[in-house]
């Protein structure tokens, strides 16, 4: 915390309706003790668990000294049985503050911190400065064009016509099949949301060793087959036999930046990339590595035409008018 700013902030809203992040006015770290041995459900209570905002912080973690590791089969840990400073560290963050290529910078920083605290030296921690925002860096990539602040003044005035702006939400921001075919139950039924948590899945090293060789061998990527195999999950359940699934990828855009991000920084730099592929359900073998090919190509495909910074142009063209909403 002391060393990413980022772990300082929180968030305050300002006179013009604007929230931005600001310095914690008393800098703390939600860290928890827990005497339990099961990580999982800590893990999944962190993920409904709400983060104070206003005051902040606007990540936690739960330390859980009693947790041993558990290798799925003996061969994954051979020799090893136990370590002397074994634990686990649930971490949760809000997606403002990191994104997936921060999580590693900074565990990696925790790690050699821990190290040296184990071997009794203690670690010189010194902060970074405040990096810019993403929309500043985007900003040298991206020059907004004149008509974007004339559909923004479109849009406000459409907001002022009753029911307008409804329609306008779906038509702009789209649907969920899911939720378009059995709506919003998990706003009408609260026993719902205790059960949507992540399910935590583990995968041995030959599990993992074999979906990397099945990728390579049918020109996949992981991103194209894990998307695909959620695809089908999501088609089951709407009990179709085939439908064109919608995604959102998240990109990091710091490679993409003409003022570049530094390595060592945490922060939020990704993009969304929108992504449509039709899954059928059930499918054999053949048939799931040809649609996780498919995925992975047309994700590639549209990297290439730039279409992450297209959708940037478009959230900042809508950005006044959502706020205004």
């Amino acid at each position: 915390m002391k060393r990413h700013p980022m772990l300082r902030m929180c968030t305050k809203k300002a006179q013009n309706g604007d929230y931005h992040l600001q310095k914690m006015a008393n800098g703390h770290v939600d860290m928890r003790e827990l005497d339990t041995t099961d990580w999982r459900t800590v893990m999944e209570d962190s993920l409904l668990e709400k983060f104070d905002g206003d005051d902040g912080p606007l990540w936690r973690v739960s330390f859980l000294p009693n947790v041993r590791y558990e290798p799925v089969i003996e061969e994954d840990m051979p020799g090893i049985t136990s370590y002397p400073h074994e634990c686990i560290c649930v971490f949760a963050f809000h997606h403002i503050v990191t994104d997936g290529p921060s999580y590693a910078r900074m565990f990696a920083l925790f790690m050699k911190f821990v190290g040296k605290l184990l071997n009794n030296e203690e670690p010189k921690v010194a902060s970074m400065s405040m990096l810019p925002p993403l929309d500043l860096y985007m900003d040298e990539v991206i020059q907004g064009k004149w008509y974007h602040h004339v559909l923004q003044l479109v849009l406000e005035m459409l907001c002022l016509i009753p029911g307008i702006s409804g329609f306008m939400m779906r038509r702009m921001y789209g649907g969920n099949a899911f939720t378009s075919k059995y709506g919003v139950e998990i706003q009408r039924n609260p026993h719902i949301q205790p059960r949507t948590k992540m399910i935590p899945v583990e995968f041995t090293k030959v599990e993992t060793s074999n979906v990397l060789k099945m990728c390579k061998e049918h020109k996949a990527t992981v991103q194209g087959a894990v998307q695909t195999a959620a695809g089908v999950a999501m088609v089951t359940m709407l009990e179709a036999e085939k439908h064109e699934v919608e995604s959102n990828v998240t990109v990091n855009v710091r490679p993409f930046l003409k003022s570049k991000v530094p390595h060592e920084y945490a922060g939020a730099y990704f993009l969304l990339l929108q992504s449509k592929n039709l899954i059928v359900s059930s499918p054999d073998a053949n048939t799931f590595w040809s649609m996780a090919t498919q995925a992975s190509s047309d994700l590639h495909a549209r990297l290439n035409k730039n279409e992450h910074f297209q959708l940037w142009t478009k959230m900042k063209a809508h950005e006044g008018w959502s706020a205004e909403r």
